[in-house]
């Protein structure tokens, strides 16, 4: 190097130090480095469970790999149904080597060809297809290669390892996200992102092969885009960050659609001048409460889980009831829908079931339809046997007492009381009434009806005895509301496992039978945020580990009120409402899904 040189190095310096981007780039990288250790922390982290958790062994697994490999093996997209026998075998078979089944009951035929090898009990094909779509991408290699069925664990690490990779990025963005509302120096920026990393639950969800995987980082990245939004005001970068995440979460699964309708409230928020985001958040308050007015009519037969989509209330005003005024109602029109899915179902509190096993019953009711037809008898379903007992009776059109005796097996924790008349299609309209409904413990005469002290069919008098009816608004005089139909049946299409928004109602209005799903499911999703593994049947070990873990919350929760009261005039509260909001829908949802 020549004295010359010096000069021109210099000038290259300078040049590249006033570079304003590569200014800004340095200084982010400086204040941010420590995003670094925590993103190597997490990758440590995640690698572990990658590796350390037994193949198969997360939620559904074995189907969700099977999504992806049917895409890295098979041309176009799978639909319900698709199988390939041969992979089922090598799955199934790498379950039984890695002791799935211990415990779990009989390990599959590998040799049966009467139908698909079961390797899990739900099928993945419906899901939307973003994640699957990374996920083969690994397994393209094997199927190029010829290894399609050959080394089947090492595909699934394989696919784990492309979830890795979206654990990764959630990370960032939490970074992202926590950055947009603190200050330069905030040691929130590197707690947050940490604690995240940190999870033992959320780690070993996010390197499972799972869609939440994506489904996370994708619902991150839309929070993230919404909290830049309502920071720094409208802009088309910003409208597109939006609109891409929101994208990606309709791509991704089912329980992040609620991207959807908070994208155009931020939109509303981001368009408005700040000083009238507090008039549109009363408005939207308002604007739940009109919605959920306007979701519910009222006249539905209390304490019956509506399980039909006829147009027609289940409780109805007839002068032929032989019990009170009313009468529950179920309306069959041919062609609507199917004969079967004309059904009000009952649940026994939790108490009363667990009391009725080995014991012997005596069911009666008044039935009566709008033609003689024969129909199912009111029907005593116990879960826990998987066991139903019912009979058959020949219906007129005026009311007739009918009755039978079962004796129930033993164990009978859940058991609920179905009203399903019809087990075949019918050409004609049909209208079938239940009134005094009745369930006693201990023989009863069949050929004789009760007499109930009053209109509620409660309490009276049977063959000489006095009982109280195990049945609730046995004579349906009680009424509350019923959601709209249109709102059921399009609600149903979205709630996973069959779900309904009327059985939701259901097990909030009945707090005799709700209230111990509500507790469990809490209990549960505490668990599970934490560490629960496998399928949520591995718990930490130690005597009631769970329970310390609260203990610790508890000086956060005493805490957190005092500070945000102390901060409060600095604190960002649309963007704190919005992530509030978010945390109440998802956690709302999370616990009605329960234990599932």
């Amino acid at each position: 190097m020549t004295t010359s040189d010096l000069p021109a190095q210099r000038t290259e310096t300078t040049t590249i130090a006033q570079n304003p981007y590569l200014t800004r780039l340095q200084r982010a990288l400086a204040q941010n480095r420590v995003i670094f250790l925590v993103l190597l922390a997490a990758m440590v982290h995640g690698l572990v469970y990658v590796f350390s958790i037994p193949p198969w062994q997360h939620y559904d697994e074995p189907n969700h790999f099977e999504y992806a490999w049917l895409l890295a093996n098979r041309p176009g997209m799978p639909q319900l149904g698709d199988y390939d026998q041969e992979m089922r075998r090598e799955v199934a078979r790498s379950m039984i080597e890695n002791g799935f089944y211990k415990g779990w009951g009989t390990p599959p035929n590998l040799n049966s060809e009467d139908g698909p090898i079961w390797i899990g009990q739900y099928s993945q094909l419906t899901d939307p297809p973003l994640y699957y779509l990374f996920a083969s991408l690994p397994l393209r290699i094997f199927a190029r290669n010829g290894l399609s069925f050959d080394r089947i664990a090492a595909q699934l690490y394989s696919v784990r390892l492309v979830s890795l990779v979206f654990y990764l990025i959630t990370i960032v963005i939490a970074w992202g996200l926590i950055s947009e509302i603190t200050g330069p120096g905030s040691p929130l920026r590197w707690l947050v992102p940490l604690s995240v990393a940190l999870v033992p639950a959320f780690a070993d969800l996010m390197t499972a092969i799972n869609n939440d995987a994506l489904s996370v980082a994708a619902f991150s990245f839309f929070l993230w885009g919404s909290i830049y939004l309502l920071r720094r005001g409208f802009s088309w970068g910003g409208l597109l960050w939006l609109v891409v995440s929101a994208t990606l979460c309709l791509w991704t699964k089912n329980t992040v659609y609620i991207a959807l309708p908070l994208a155009a409230l931020v939109l509303v928020l981001v368009i408005f001048p700040k000083k009238w985001r507090w008039v549109l958040w009363a408005a939207v308050a308002i604007g739940a409460l009109v919605g959920v007015k306007l979701i519910f009519d009222w006249g539905d037969a209390a304490l019956w889980n509506r399980e039909t989509y006829q147009a027609s209330f289940t409780r109805e005003i007839t002068g032929q009831a032989p019990v009170g005024d009313h009468a529950l109602h179920l309306e069959y029109n041919p062609g609507e829908f199917p004969a079967r899915s004309l059904r009000l179902e009952q649940f026994l509190p939790s108490s009363t079931s667990k009391a009725l096993g080995s014991k012997t019953l005596t069911l009666g009711v008044w039935m009566w339809a709008n033609r003689p037809i024969d129909a199912l008898s009111p029907m005593m379903y116990v879960y826990d046997q998987n066991q139903s007992y019912f009979d058959t009776f020949s219906l007129q059109d005026s009311p007739a007492f009918y009755a039978y005796t079962m004796t129930l097996s033993a164990g009978t924790s859940r058991t609920l009381m179905i009203l399903s008349p019809l087990w075949d299609e019918h050409e004609d309209q049909l209208d079938i009434y239940y009134d005094g409904l009745v369930l006693v413990e201990g023989e009863m005469p069949l050929d004789e009806a009760p007499v109930f002290d009053g209109a509620d069919a409660s309490t009276g008098v049977w063959g000489g005895k006095q009982f109280t009816n195990l049945v609730r608004n046995a004579s349906a005089e009680d009424a509350w509301p019923r959601i709209q139909r249109d709102i059921e049946m399009k609600s149903a299409q979205l709630i996973p496992d069959d779900g309904r928004l009327s059985l939701v109602q259901y097990t909030i209005l009945d707090r005799r039978v709700g209230g111990w799903y509500y507790r469990d499911s809490a209990a549960h999703l505490f668990r599970t945020f934490w560490a629960k593994f496998g399928w949520a049947h591995v718990p930490l070990l130690g005597h009631k580990p769970y329970r310390m873990l609260a203990l610790t919350l508890i000086p956060g929760l005493l805490l957190a009120p005092v500070l945000v009261w102390r901060k409060r005039l600095t604190l960002p509260w649309h963007e704190l409402m919005l992530l509030g909001l978010v945390m109440g829908l998802v956690g709302i949802q999370a616990l009605l899904r329960g234990t599932i």
